[in-house]
């Protein structure tokens, strides 16, 4: 732990690693203030509230007998996302042929349609423990990408739905590594990291994602 920044600390290392030092009194006050004489090195700090979920002001000034450099370690969040951006003539001929074999005649795959191909797709992939994607999970995903309208995807909408599916499965496969088919909440926290998730809702590049209660039912009822 010495010198890493930037590290998930579970139930495990409270459990195993004895506090230094803690407030005199815990109880529900509107200000709690405390001193205390540390040895100098790395320690890890840890503001809480009485209640659970409260939003609170954690304020620490530090004294030393020498003058002593101290520094932010947040980083800068921004939201560098690589977002496919081609046009149909740029879609490998390989990729086209198979869409068409796909989509049939009119060209466009539907829900049902995009069901039965991702079925077939995930049987096949051995090291991913899953029964597959739910057709209600197909009729989503047709609402996210279609881009015109149409209720169903295109060359283009497709394309870009494969692009996904390569990079999410990917990252599914290196976080579920005892390939139990399901996420804890330590794997959760770094699937969502390595996804970007909350990267690509932060819109100004201000660290804060601005939810509204129309967007957080959005997100969480999809």
């Amino acid at each position: 732990m010495r010198g890493q920044t930037n590290v998930h600390l579970n139930r495990d290392f409270f459990l195993r690693n004895k506090a230094k030092d803690r407030s005199d009194t815990f109880i529900n006050l509107r200000e709690v203030l405390n001193r205390f004489r540390l040895p100098a090195g790395e320690y890890v700090i840890v503001p809480s509230t009485f209640e659970p979920h409260k939003v609170g002001d954690f304020c620490m000034r530090v004294f030393s007998e020498k003058n002593a450099e101290s520094q932010v370690v947040d980083d800068k969040i921004e939201a560098n996302i690589d977002e496919p951006d081609l046009s149909e003539d740029h879609i490998d001929a390989n990729f086209r042929k198979l869409f068409l074999q796909l989509a049939g005649e009119d060209k466009e795959i539907s829900a049902f349609e995009l069901h039965g191909i991702l079925q077939k797709v995930i049987s096949r992939q051995t090291d991913i423990k899953s029964d597959g994607f739910s057709l209600e999970t197909c009729k989503t995903i047709v609402d996210l990408l279609d881009s015109d309208g149409s209720g169903k995807l295109g060359l283009k909408e497709f394309n870009i739905l494969w692009s996904k599916l390569q990079k999410y499965q990917k990252i599914y496969r290196s976080i579920d590594v005892d390939r139990s088919g399901t996420m804890n909440t330590t794997e959760m926290r770094k699937a969502l990291e390595a996804a970007e998730i909350f990267k690509q809702m932060d819109t100004e590049n201000s660290g804060v994602v601005p939810l509204s209660f129309d967007s957080w039912m959005s997100f969480t009822v999809m």
